[in-house]
């Protein structure tokens, strides 16, 4: 049994594909060179968050005394691109090239840990890779390495918290507080997966069989997540409380930061077009599968309960910032594998829908504000995006008119259930 929900059988796990893996890696360097990178001389100076990773960078090994809270204490990428012998611009498009791959490699393992087949994982990733707000940002915007960092350790502690990997977790958790403060909203995540079957908290009893030896493992399993958990909550805080900062925008530093700065953003966060680029345009053109499919998708999170809170607290984090569709990326690690499961439930047998969906993807990819080829105004884009949407909407739903009024031919059965959270 997973911390997450017993099982009745064993993780169905797909294998590992070199020859989609090795495509996925050359579709995502290609995607990497597509998306460009910033102009940091052009925009020095502007209050871009560019200009604070740059002072950490170059006062690495040491640490700077002028960079204002929160960003001197996410020391983990700038501390990184430092250490290499290399100009700091360079040295950030460099780590955030080699990371922006690995992120694309290790999703694609966690899909088929999901149970996706090899292919469908490839091909959910390959979206992950085409969307220019959660992923091609953090890459255009090569600074932002803590950003790309913090979406990695979130994969490895998704995988290891349901794989019972206490220690992989407190590793992941202990270098994720280095990098952003969203790395620790797993802790909760953690601590209501532990307790969701068997605990205080839990409606459900254990097994007559398992009586006080289930309880008894159950206890351990839970005290071994806290006991990893501890260095990387301490680290957070203590960094907080050593590393010199100066007052940030929201008037303070330390931890005190912290309280203020949801009040001192108050203003943004109501425009309603900041939460429409948040909470739709983060998913654009994908947004609507979830909802066309409902039944998976209610399926998806009755078994990943814990999940639904992670997103909520992902929403919640981003009254810390002003910034839109990047504060929500940490979501990825959640919407994706829903998009993987429709794709390989509803979508792989139906003919051209998986096409119809990777082209509205590619429509919906330039941006104005962005890129090395970008469009010359937002108009355009958000013709684009709309134009993407309809067409994906449009072939989910033929493909699920399709399998009402027609049965699923037979052959490889592409609505396998993933065991992986049961």
């Amino acid at each position: 049994m997973t911390p997450w929900q017993a099982s009745s059988g064993s993780p169905r796990t797909s294998r590992v594909d070199p020859r989609h893996l090795a495509a996925l890696c050359v579709f995502t360097i290609v995607a990497i060179a597509l998306y460009g990178r910033i102009d940091h001389d052009a925009v020095t100076g502007g209050g871009w968050d560019l200009d604070r990773y740059r002072l950490m960078a170059q006062a690495a090994p040491g640490l700077s005394h002028a960079v204002d809270a929160p960003f001197a204490y996410r020391l983990l990428g700038p501390y990184l691109a430092g250490l290499l012998p290399l100009p700091d611009p360079a040295a950030f498009y460099l780590l955030s090239a080699t990371l922006g791959v690995a992120l694309a490699a290790a999703l694609y393992a966690f899909l088929l840990r999901e149970g996706l087949d090899s292919a469908i994982a490839a091909f959910t990733s390959a979206l992950f890779v085409l969307n220019h707000g959660l992923f091609g940002w953090l890459i255009w915007d090569c600074f932002q390495l803590n950003d790309l960092l913090c979406l990695l350790s979130l994969v490895v502690m998704v995988w290891a918290l349901a794989r019972r990997r206490p220690w992989l977790f407190g590793a992941a958790l202990l270098l994720g507080s280095l990098a952003r403060e969203t790395s620790l909203l797993m802790v909760p995540v953690a601590l209501a997966t532990l307790y969701a079957r068997g605990g205080p908290y839990s409606k459900t009893k254990l097994p007559p069989k398992e009586g006080r030896e289930g309880a008894s493992e159950m206890a351990a399993e839970r005290r071994r997540f806290s006991l990893a958990m501890l260095p990387g909550i301490a680290l957070f805080f203590l960094s907080r409380l050593a590393v010199p900062a100066t007052e940030g925008l929201a008037g303070t530093s330390g931890l005190a930061h912290y309280l203020r700065a949801p009040l001192t953003f108050a203003l943004d966060h109501t425009y309603v077009e900041i939460w429409e680029e948040r909470l739709i345009g983060s998913y654009v053109p994908l947004v609507t599968l979830p909802l066309i499919f409902l039944p998976t998708t209610r399926a998806y999170f009755a078994r990943r309960k814990p999940l639904l809170l992670f997103v909520a607290l992902v929403v919640l984090s981003t009254f810390w910032g002003t910034d839109r569709e990047r504060l929500m990326a940490p979501t990825f690690i959640v919407f994706y594998p829903l998009v993987g499961e429709i794709a390989q439930r509803h979508l792989a047998h139906c003919r051209g829908a998986l096409a119809a969906v990777f082209a509205g993807v590619l429509i919906a990819l330039p941006t104005y504000r962005f890129g090395r080829f970008p469009l010359p105004s937002l108009a355009i884009e958000t013709a684009c995006a709309m134009a993407a949407v309809v067409l994906v909407t449009g072939a989910a739903l033929a493909c699920k008119l399709a399998a009402v009024t027609s049965p699923r031919p037979r052959g490889r059965n592409f609505s396998r259930p993933s065991h992986y959270y049961h």
